[in-house]
């Protein structure tokens, strides 16, 4: 179930950074707003491994998500357009410190759909 959910988190991800960045580009609005949705579905692969595999693995899927969303998710964004960082910005030291604080955030996002499943559910569901 843990690879089952962190693959539709992947593709969920995936899947909105494209969405985003063309609604970011046809509608104008910062494409910085879309965070809204990677924080869902990170929070929400975290509310659903807790539950079959409790807290360590919930932060784990979470992360995994995360390392693709940075890497080909941004990609993805980069290309259409809005993900891209201005001319000489785009170094390795601000990439890496950018997947860095993701993680971070990507961490705490599981952390609190954790402790949501936790609080509607109990404890982890061994099932």
């Amino acid at each position: 179930m843990f690879w089952k959910i962190v693959g539709y988190g992947v593709l969920a991800v995936l899947v909105f950074d494209t969405a985003a960045s063309f609604a970011s580009i046809n509608f104008g609005f910062p494409y910085t707003y879309a965070a809204v949705g990677s924080v869902l579905i990170y929070a929400m692969v975290g509310y659903f491994v807790f539950r079959h595999r409790g807290f360590f693995s919930a932060i784990g899927a979470a992360l995994l998500v995360e390392v693709v969303d940075a890497t080909l998710g941004w990609y993805i964004s980069w290309q259409i357009g809005p993900g891209a960082l201005p001319a000489g910005q785009a170094t390795t030291a601000v990439i890496a410190t950018t997947i860095v604080f993701v993680l971070f955030f990507a961490a705490v996002c599981a952390v609190i759909g954790s402790a949501i499943a936790r609080a509607v559910h109990g404890p982890r569901n061994n099932a």
